[in-house]
């Protein structure tokens, strides 16, 4: 049944309405009015609040009445959880009550084959990727210009071409003192009995070989100063002079080498004047 005051649902039962104290439309003293033409009627609650209620109330449910209402306006409404409590609290008073959830099928696992076999896949297709990126980028030419980017391929050396120099002047130049000097000659074969002794004439030498000149000084008059020059591509590479006493009858012979390819010639002077110059070229 519901309350005649507050229409909220309560047991049906003499007690007052334990939402708003209204007395039970059953219990004594519960006024009721007659409606209908014919002199017949029903009997309905009053819609009245339950002070005014025609007949009142008995002095105790009008005192439990006054004290509900009292202890209402005195003490403010406040929410209360219960914090120990794992569940909420129930909502009976309210007309509901909580239903926590329940997991009744636990979660699938996943297999360990499954998982297995889905990193095998991902490996593959990563392998089919790189073999096939790699095979585009060497058909390409991409790869090589990669590697040289980063380091890996270094260019070929280049080595330095150096022109081939061409044979020496087949010929001799003579000066004003070449009765003096009347003999020189360029050789690298020496006799091996007499040092000052040429097995042959050589004009063609090579880098870091040792050749020598050999020369005479037939009869000065007077006394003077023996000058050999080597020159490099006609610069002045070294010199050495040597001094020679009148009416001497000299043979002598000074070595050479050269490092570097170059076209050279050596010249024998006789107190400042040219007696031979001779040409030979190092390659």
């Amino acid at each position: 049944m519901f309350c005649s005051y507050c229409k909220n649902e309560r047991i049906e039962n003499e007690a007052p309405c334990p939402y708003c104290g209204a007395p039970s439309p059953g219990a004594a003293g519960t006024s009721y009015r007659q409606e209908g033409s014919s002199g017949q009627g029903y009997a309905q609650p009053s819609l009245l609040p339950v002070p005014y209620q025609r007949g009142g109330m008995q002095q105790a449910d009008y005192e439990w009445y006054q004290a509900q209402e009292t202890s209402r306006q005195m003490v403010p409404f406040q929410e209360t959880v219960n914090v120990a409590s794992p569940l909420p609290v129930p909502l009976e008073e309210y007309g509901a009550i909580y239903i926590p959830p329940l997991y009744i099928k636990p979660r699938a696992i996943i297999p360990r084959y499954r998982i297995i076999s889905g990193f095998l896949s991902v490996l593959i297709v990563v392998a089919f990727l790189c073999t096939g990126a790699g095979y585009y980028a060497q058909a390409s030419g991409q790869l090589s210009n990669l590697r040289r980017i980063t380091g890996g391929v270094l260019p070929p050396s280049l080595h330095p071409t150096t022109p081939t120099l061409p044979d020496p002047p087949d010929r001799i130049d003579q000066g004003p003192a070449y009765l003096i000097i009347p003999s020189a000659i360029v050789t690298a074969h020496l006799d091996p009995k007499d040092h000052f002794f040429a097995l042959k004439s050589d004009t063609v030498f090579k880098p870091g070989q040792i050749f020598y000149i050999i020369y005479s000084v037939q009869h000065p008059k007077t006394k003077g100063v023996l000058l050999i020059k080597w020159y490099t591509n006609d610069v002045l590479y070294t010199s050495a002079s040597s001094p020679i006493n009148a009416g001497a009858n000299i043979t002598g012979q000074t070595p050479m080498r050269y490092a570097k390819p170059a076209e050279g010639s050596v010249e024998l002077d006789w107190n400042g004047m040219l007696a031979q110059k001779l040409y030979f070229v190092v390659r």
